[in-house]
């Protein structure tokens, strides 16, 4: 197999077509060594078919996908999947039932010695902890070690680029969320270029280097987790990526814009004019309880999660805030709570 390049996976505007509905367009992006990209949206927004795309299970009617520098897909042309050298995680598992853990590993390594197949196979056992468990039948296992058994399959022949859609869904969150931890590991460990679907909005934040937000199609922004989170391109990418509210605001000046929270100050230059009428973006985070807050509020609702409560305020003039606090902050709804705003930056938008 070919050794994978700086860039085992470009995007160069791709559109794929089911009947007359065009359901990815103009999607573009690229992945260096090592990356790990997740497809983030909600249903319909085409972050599946574009996965499937790049694995040549959907053809493109436009644009171009080249995988390890090899043209994989393009309009009227789409190599095998089987050509394409890539791994691929799905969210069933699709494991050979006849076949052992260690047989369902090593099903991709029939080309090479006895010896290293069998390296190969231990190697990655023991990187998704399942020393010792070779010789078990995927019946005898449970979920989570199913969809290890599954990774330790996709990553044993090194391929340049895996692909896994929605791979923890069917998991409980608790195990859901240290799968995916010992996936980012995983990856990160090994070198290997990944795309990841998901509609889980945490899942993609704790595992990828690139998030991508699509909506109806479209790209909407291909950015880090941070700045998908604290610099969204759009209200859409804004409100699809956390909790959060916006409220009616006025630039005065390069850093400061006057809101019915008070006068907010931005530690990063604005890039609206003064005067220009804004909704400002504050996160649950950016609104902190404190016993002699400039805001009064009143609790309008609450959701207790064991370690933090997020509040719903409102303010005197109808406007609401969300709000995040440890579960020691405990307020009834209805009850009055005083905070302060303490964003670092500001995030605006056009009303």
């Amino acid at each position: 197999m070919p050794q994978p390049l700086s860039q085992p996976l470009q995007l160069d505007r791709i559109h794929c077509r089911y009947d007359e509905h065009e359901v990815v367009r103009d999607v573009s992006f690229t992945l260096e060594r090592g990356q790990i990209a997740c497809l983030l949206g909600p249903s319909g927004c085409g972050k599946t078919t574009t996965l499937r795309a790049i694995a040549g299970l959907e053809p493109l009617t436009g644009g171009d996908i080249r995988i390890n520098g090899q043209r994989a897909s393009s309009a009227g042309f789409t190599l095998p999947p089987e050509q394409r050298g890539l791994g691929m995680v799905f969210q069933d598992h699709a494991l050979f039932p006849h076949l052992s853990v260690a047989e369902n590993v090593g099903f991709a390594l029939r080309r090479v010695s006895a010896a290293e197949r069998q390296r190969r196979v231990d190697e990655c056992l023991a990187m998704v902890r399942l020393q010792g468990m070779g010789g078990r039948y995927p019946h005898e296992l449970s979920g989570g070690q199913q969809q290890r058994v599954a990774l330790a399959r996709a990553l044993a022949p090194r391929p340049p680029l895996i692909l896994l859609d929605e791979p923890f869904a069917s998991l409980d969150l608790d195990l859901r969320r240290q799968l995916n931890q010992e996936l980012r590991a995983i990856l990160l460990h090994e070198g290997t270029t990944a795309v990841i679907v998901t509609h889980d909005q945490e899942e993609a934040f704790a595992i990828a280097t690139h998030v991508g937000i699509l909506r109806a199609g479209e790209l909407m922004q291909w950015d880090s987790p941070y700045n998908i989170y604290h610099a969204p391109a759009t209200r859409f990418v804004a409100e699809f990526a956390g909790a959060g509210a916006f409220l009616r605001g006025i630039v005065d000046d390069d850093n400061h814009v006057s809101t019915a929270a008070g006068r907010l100050h931005s530690h990063r230059p604005l890039t609206r004019p003064a005067g220009s009428q804004v909704d400002v973006l504050l996160r649950p985070e950016d609104v902190v309880p404190a016993e002699q807050g400039a805001l009064a509020t009143r609790v309008q609702h609450r959701v207790f999660t064991g370690p933090n409560i997020l509040y719903r305020l409102e303010m005197d003039n109808g406007e609401q805030l969300s709000c995040l606090t440890g579960s020691h902050v405990d307020v009834d709804v209805g009850a009055l709570l005083k905070v302060d705003i303490a964003a670092k930056h500001l995030v605006l938008f056009g009303n």
